[in-house]
């Protein structure tokens, strides 16, 4: 080739034809390609499922991934072509947890096409790392958190209020942790530092232990640091009170709490005196009467005291050991009084059981001393010297019979078992004029009643009666009159019952055919009374010593208006024979305590109605015959005494007046009576 040849260095013609025909081709092909694709989504569009696919929340978009797990489909980010019937994907994004999702091909019934997704954020991944100490605790939003977990909390995206619990002086750790989530790890990281104070003591006595929160730490002196915070303190020591108290220790402070001085422990002492009574004094200051129990401080000299009216002082130094516990037992020396014992008669001496001679006699004594006269046939004395004796520096005694001891023990009147008001008559000695049927001239007689005894102020009512006999009342008349219409012997027998209720031996002993077969005079329980102890406290004046002879009221034939129940003119309309110059407005048995009662404090003596009495029926008075204490001891019948409602008779209302009825009437109730001794 010459050195002139043109040399070409592009593509040739050729090359550059070639070139744009397979461009063209490229081109061609890709068009092709494309309307294929269309072509196939149409054609796969007409015959398959399209669902939309809707991820929550919103900011996830374009984020998540998808992936077909079973069933024939075609998955996407949005939407799913679903070719089966059924199938299922994952959902998942990053942050979030994944996601199962069924798929269902739409249906007449279920025509929705979209399918929503929430995925739900993963918690974060907390740790918590605390240094300076081992023991400590965790909370967050006030719950406890186990301290090996520390390290892998898992955390919902929020804020947390941390609080660390370190020990004994260690302030709390307090934070606000805001947790990422998302699976985030985050960590982080404390430190506790414990503070510390000092403290500084010394002890009385120097052998004092000291204890801090039940541990011993040191005797005598103390100081040394300690953790910042509350202690329970306490300082003890044989025989000295323990000191406890509560102490604060500060951050970097001195508590300095000096000398703490315990005490000894007391010592008691009881102090038992006889006299009882006496006045004790310790160190001057009243401890009361005995018995005391008195505090004592040990090793320490003391002043007991006794004193006593009578007796001689007591006083003594006491010194005790701490927590020592004596009893001390004193007995008063008595002060010697002289004295003189006199009686009314010469009588035997006893003094402390110790027989010391007959009155008069002189004597040492004290008080509380015993003092005993006795002699046959009279009734012991005793007393107890007292103060006021001995200050006449004479002991007067006057010796008197058993009866009459008994009487001057006896009430004027007392309320008994059953409620029956007793009164008491004494014993009696006088000279009756008995005005008797059949002499114009009254007769003189001796009464004599030895014995003391009580009588009832008041007639035996119904309501008395039926405590004893719940039927004795068939005709249910008022419980305030008089009982009447019972025999002697049902009289007896409540008698007997009465004696019963206040345990007195029966005045009256029946026998199994229901009669009175013996009467026991010593007995002193009740029993009805005898004709002259009624007549006697119906005429004679106790008090004034005279007689109302020889009526009730005295020696007038005129009876005061309203002076008794007895049949007066209230009657005249009744066809009954009735007392022309006589009111008392009671045409029947009035209740006990109506009329007035007489000299002697008894009610209807005279009047409402007649009453039986113990004596059986003999032809004379009983002042006229000597008869015996109880009257005859035989007879058919028992004496009815004293007049009623229905007495028109002047014979009736004589004191004198005695009578009998065959049974029992319905005039006739009693009285009881019962011997002081």
């Amino acid at each position: 080739m010459s050195d002139s040849a043109v040399v070409r260095s592009g593509p040739s013609p050729l090359e550059i034809r070639a070139k744009i025909v397979r461009r063209r081709r490229l081109i061609g092909l890709a068009v092709a390609l494309v309307v294929v694709f269309v072509a196939v989504v149409w054609v796969v569009s007409q015959w398959t499922d399209v669902l939309s696919l809707v991820v929550q929340p919103d900011e996830l978009e374009g984020e998540v991934e998808v992936e077909r797990v079973s069933g024939t489909l075609f998955a996407g980010t949005e939407r799913v072509i679903l070719f089966s019937d059924t199938g299922e994907i994952s959902v998942a994004a990053e942050g979030y947890y994944p996601e199962l999702v069924p798929l269902t091909k739409p249906t007449d019934d279920k025509p929705d096409s979209e399918v929503l997704v929430e995925l739900k954020p993963l918690p974060g991944s907390v740790g918590i790392y605390v240094t300076g100490q081992k023991e400590f605790e965790v909370y967050l939003n006030g719950v406890i958190q186990a301290n090996d977990s520390l390290e892998v909390l898992e955390l919902a995206a929020d804020q947390y209020e941390l609080v660390i619990r370190g020990t004994r002086g260690t302030p709390d750790v307090e934070d606000t942790l805001v947790v990422e989530g998302f699976g985030k790890r985050q960590e982080f990281a404390y430190q506790l530092v414990q503070l510390f104070g000092y403290l500084r003591m010394t002890t009385k006595p120097p052998h004092a232990t000291i204890e801090i929160d039940g541990i011993e730490v040191a005797s005598g002196d103390y100081e040394d640091t300690l953790v910042i915070g509350d202690y329970e303190l306490n300082v003890q020591a044989p025989d000295y009170i323990p000191k406890k108290q509560t102490i604060t220790v500060g951050e970097d402070r001195l508590l300095d709490l000096g000398e703490i001085a315990l005490q000894f422990r007391p010592a008691y002492l009881t102090v038992n005196v006889e006299p009882a009574e006496s006045s004790i004094t310790f160190n001057g200051v009243d401890q009361g009467s005995s018995p005391a129990l008195i505090e004592v401080e040990p090793k320490v000299e003391h002043r007991l005291q006794v004193r006593a009216k009578h007796y001689q002082e007591f006083s003594e130094s006491v010194i005790m050991e701490p927590a020592d516990e004596q009893e001390k037992k004193i007995n008063l020396i008595p002060v010697d009084y002289p004295v003189e014992v006199v009686a009314n008669l010469a009588t035997n001496v006893i003094q402390n059981g110790t027989k010391k001679g007959e009155t008069p006699i002189n004597l040492v004594v004290h008080v509380g001393d015993s003092i005993e006269l006795n002699k046959e046939g009279y009734q012991p004395q005793s007393i107890v010297v007292d103060p006021a004796q001995i200050e006449n520096q004479t002991l007067e005694f006057e010796m008197i019979t058993p009866m009459e001891h008994a009487m001057r023990q006896a009430p004027s009147q007392y309320i008994s078992s059953a409620n029956l008001v007793m009164i008491e008559f004494p014993p009696l000695n006088y000279i009756a004029k008995l005005d008797l049927p059949g002499n114009p001239n009254p007769v003189s007689a001796e009464v004599n009643l030895p014995r003391p005894f009580y009588l009832s102020k008041y007639e035996i009512t119904y309501r008395d009666y039926l405590k004893f006999n719940a039927g004795g009342n068939p005709e249910k008349k008022s419980e305030n009159i008089p009982v009447t219409g019972i025999t002697w012997l049902q009289a007896a027998a409540y008698c007997n019952w009465l004696s019963d209720q206040e345990g007195h031996p029966p005045v009256y002993r029946f026998n199994s055919r229901g009669t009175v077969a013996s009467v026991d005079s010593e007995s002193l329980g009740y029993r009805l009374p005898t004709e002259l102890e009624w007549e006697s406290a119906l005429a004679y004046d106790v008090r004034r010593k005279s007689l109302n002879e020889p009526y009730p009221w005295g020696a007038s034939e005129d009876i005061p208006r309203a002076f008794a129940n007895l049949a007066g003119r209230e009657l005249w309309r009744e066809d009954a024979r009735y007392l022309a110059n006589h009111v008392d407005n009671s045409t029947g048995l009035a209740p006990t305590g109506s009329y007035p009662p007489n000299t002697n404090g008894l009610h209807d003596l005279a009047g409402n109605a007649s009453e039986w009495v113990h004596d059986f029926y003999g032809p004379q008075h009983p002042a006229l015959n000597g008869s015996p204490l109880l009257g005859p001891e035989t007879g058919l019948d028992h004496v009815v005494k004293g007049s009623n409602y229905k007495s028109s008779s002047e014979p009736e209302l004589r004191n004198a007046y005695r009578t009998i009825v065959p049974s029992k009437s319905d005039v006739v109730g009693f009285r009881v009576a019962r011997w002081i001794y």
